[in-house]
Formats: C-alpha cells, structure tokens, sequence
C-alpha cells in the first residue's frame, strides 16, 4: 500500500489525464489517499466509494458549492476565501471537511491566485493529511450553491469594471 497519489490537472501531479483515472490503476496502487487538487474531471462512484478520495475547493464550504469559485467570489467582492479539503461524494463539493486553510485572493492574476492555492494543497494539505489522518466532519452553516459562469472573460471584467487579468479562466 502506498501512502497517496494525486490526480491533478495542473503542476506536478502523479497522473494528470482522465484516461489515468481508473478503478484497475487504483487497485494496484493500493493508495491510503487519492488526492484530486484542481481535477476538473467526473470521478466515478467505483473510484471514490473504495478509495478515500479527497478534492479541493476554493471557497469556506458550504459557502460556494459548484463551479468557478474564484471568480464568484471576486464579482462578489471577497478578498480572502479558503481552500476546502472534502470527501468526494456524489453531490459535487458536499463531502465532508477535512482541513481548511487561509487564501489570499486580493492580489495577482486569476493564474497567481491557482498556483498559491496548488501550493497551500500540495506543501500544507496534503502533508497535514497524511500526517495526522484528521477524521472528516459534516459541513455546517448554509449550503450556498456558485453558478457556472457562462460568458466570456470580457463579460466578467465588465461585471468588475475591472480588467482582472485571468478571471475567465
């Protein structure tokens, strides 16, 4: 058995391609964790029903459920947020918490932003996780669901008056 591995669509992941992501690869691997920093792929009940899988969000869940959490929470004003440690389940980002920590999202590009995220995940989280297999609680408070934005990256800056670079990412 191994401790993890991490399926990731961005900077250094073990696997970062959806064909990767298979029951038969996690079998062998035999992992204690699978970790999904920014994956942006569905990821099957087989998978997270018999393996501990934990995904990350942008937001101090349950505030913020659903998609483009950097960018709702801009449009909305928010200069700091959390990222979310969660069991995936099958109702997206209504796992429960692992660990939260602080994100600054007052400064830099939409970019910036991801990547000190990816590195609170991956130099933190992760670490915190595996050393002290904190036991995952209930989310509480209000379940507040983010809207997919649908229009352009012109469309968001307008909505800021701003030219924010990278928010339609």
């Amino acid at each position: 058995m191994s401790d993890y591995v991490i399926f990731s669509n961005r900077g250094d992941a073990d696997y970062s391609e959806k064909s990767d992501l298979t029951f038969q690869r996690l079998k062998e691997l035999n992992p204690k964790y699978v970790f999904f920093p920014f994956w942006s792929e569905y990821i099957p009940s087989e998978i997270y029903e018999n393996f501990e899988c934990i995904v990350f969000h942008m937001t101090d869940l349950p505030f913020g459920r659903g998609g483009n959490p950097l960018q709702n929470l801009i449009v909305r004003g928010y200069k700091k947020t959390k990222v979310s440690a969660l069991k995936c389940v099958k109702e997206i980002d209504a796992g429960s918490i692992y660990l939260k920590k602080d994100l600054d999202i007052s400064y830099g590009s939409a970019d910036e932003i991801y990547d000190r995220a990816y590195d609170i995940i991956i130099d933190d989280m992760i670490p915190h996780i595996l050393k002290y297999n904190p036991m995952p609680i209930p989310q509480k408070g209000e379940v507040v669901v983010f809207e997919r934005w649908r229009c352009n990256k012109s469309d968001i800056a307008r909505a800021l008056d701003t030219d924010y670079e990278g928010i339609g990412k």
